[in-house]
This record gives C-alpha cells, sequence and structure tokens, in this order.
C-alpha cells in the first residue's frame, strides 16, 4: 500500500514539473510571435530559442 502511495505522489508531482514545463513552452512561443509581429528580430528570436530550450526539457522530462 505504502509503494502505490508512493508511486502516486511521484506520478503527481511528475504531472505538475510537465503542466509547468508546457506552459513555459506556450509563453514563450506566445512572446516570440508578439515580438515578430511587431518586428523586434533578435528578440523575437532569442525567445524562440528559450522556448525550443523549454520544449527539450519538457521531452527530457516526458521521458523520465
Amino acid at each position: 500500500m505504502v509503494k502505490e502511495e508512493h508511486r502516486e505522489k511521484i506520478l503527481e508531482l511528475l504531472n505538475k514539473a510537465m503542466s509547468m514545463e508546457l506552459q513555459a513552452v506556450h509563453q514563450y512561443m506566445h512572446q516570440h510571435y508578439l515580438f515578430d509581429d511587431e518586428d523586434f528580430g533578435e528578440l523575437a528570436a532569442n525567445v524562440k530559442l528559450i522556448a525550443i530550450d523549454e520544449m527539450r526539457h519538457a521531452e527530457a522530462l516526458g521521458e523520465r
């Protein structure tokens, strides 16, 4: 019974972490498109790179 409770808690924490990662991806991509629309070229490109990095974090977390 204790093992199952630990397993459920671990899954709950991993799901919460994944949710946070995906929210970050969404936020950075949204900012990228806003900056791109306003012609903030280099800033938009840098924010997009941050979003891609967050996607990699989410993918690594998903593998766990």
